[in-house]
């Protein structure tokens, strides 16, 4: 069945005792893809990151997950993307963003469960646009984060 979590392993606190007896603290970090990509592609890109963080860390232990776009598209690669566009068309050019609602419910569903949240290319466009209408709607309320949230390579959403 498909799920469109990737997750890495899970503890049920925030502090763990390490093998060497010192207390960690537990960042959880909530990461968004780009079109064309899925949760497990781009977690094999993000894996040197994942690793070098929980090796370096002295103090804290980090735990990933990664969503899957609830789009599949037709490429026949396994690719996902957060909203539909007519062909030929980009996002910073599209006037509508077609299921954007569900992408947007899937998010913010995750959201409170994490301390992080990173946004890539098109998932850095959803984040944006999320940041942009909870700014603008009082019907729409996107948690604080302990940690924040970052973005690697978006542009301003345009619907």
């Amino acid at each position: 069945a498909f799920s469109p979590f990737v997750k890495s392993p899970s503890r049920d606190t925030r502090m763990f005792t390490a093998r060497d007896g010192e207390d960690k603290m537990t960042w959880r970090v909530l990461v968004l893809h780009g079109k064309q990509s899925n949760g497990s592609k781009f977690r094999r890109v993000l894996q040197p990151l994942e690793e070098a963080l929980n090796e370096k860390s002295k103090k804290h232990q980090w735990q990933w997950t990664f969503l899957t776009a609830p789009y599949e598209m037709k490429d026949g690669q396994d690719s996902y993307e957060w909203w539909t566009l007519k062909p030929g068309e980009r996002s910073f050019t599209a006037k509508e963003y077609g299921g954007f609602e569900d992408s947007a419910k899937m998010v913010i569903e995750e959201l409170p469960k994490h301390d992080f949240c990173l946004g890539h290319s098109q998932g850095a466009i959803l984040l944006t646009a999320l940041l942009r209408d909870s700014q603008n709607a009082q019907s729409l309320s996107l948690p604080t984060l302990r940690g924040g949230y970052i973005w690697n390579g978006a542009a301003w959403p345009n619907p």
